[in-house]
């Protein structure tokens, strides 16, 4: 029994013994890499990231010079201010064209509707320094809520209109949420705020006429005249028009 209970007790010492050892190299082991392999791994990320850094700036400087070789012969022979000044008139001209263009479209559209309310012509431009639309010698944002709505659809369906006389890109419609609807429930407006009954007539009839590209006009009040117009109504009921959107 005593012979048993000595080899544990060896046994036992020499197991400490082994553990103090491996703690011993371990914490040796522990001490050179945070002295010697952590500062060394640091510095070789550091050397990498500049490397990496030089050999982009190296790729841009190559870039940027063979881009200005590319200019430099182009613009051979032409006074580079000149032809800055050339572009820029050049952009300018083409620019106020297609606004006059366009402004012609408005006005036509808007004279079919007599957004006015009399048979005659609506001058229709655009000011540059106010960057708004000027009709009938008024700016836009001096017309009531109703009539803004009606003009910026006009505008939206012009452009689109333009676009393809130009073969510009365009989706090929427009989808119009309440240009007719001037308020909402239990909103109380100006006159000048609201939009004639005969004027939202002659709104969905001038537009009617479209057959190149699609409009799509979405409201809340629509009591008028359908001919010549696919017109959906939603009614949540299951027996009556359509249910809803979707």
């Amino acid at each position: 029994m005593n012979e048993t209970i000595e080899l544990i007790h060896n046994q036992n010492k020499d197991l400490k013994n082994t553990l103090n050892e491996n703690e011993s190299s371990f914490n040796i082991l522990n001490s050179h890499i945070n002295n010697e392999l952590k500062p060394t791994k640091k510095s070789l990320e550091e050397k990498m990231g500049k490397a990496v850094e030089k050999e982009v700036i190296k790729q841009k400087i190559i870039y940027l010079t063979t881009m200005i070789n590319e200019l430099n012969t182009e613009t051979k022979g032409i006074p580079l201010d000149l032809k800055i000044v050339s572009n820029i008139n050049n952009d300018n001209d083409n620019v106020s064209s297609s606004i006059n263009e366009l402004c012609q479209i408005m006005s036509k559209h808007l004279e079919d509707m007599r957004f006015n309310q009399v048979n005659s012509a609506i001058e229709v431009y655009f000011d540059y320094k106010e960057h708004d639309f000027i009709i009938d010698n008024k700016l836009r944002s001096v017309y009531g809520k109703g009539y803004r709505a009606i003009i910026y659809a006009v505008f939206l369906i012009s452009l689109m209109q333009y676009c393809y006389t130009k073969n510009l890109p365009h989706t090929g419609f427009v989808l119009i949420d309440s240009p007719l609807t001037t308020y909402q429930e239990g909103e109380e407006l100006d006159e000048k705020d609201k939009i004639p009954n005969d004027l939202k007539k002659r709104f969905i009839q001038t537009f009617s006429k479209e057959r190149e590209n699609q409009i799509i006009i979405l409201d809340n009040q629509f009591d008028m005249d359908t001919n010549g117009i696919n017109y959906i109504k939603f009614t949540k009921k299951a027996d009556e028009g359509r249910y809803g959107f979707l």
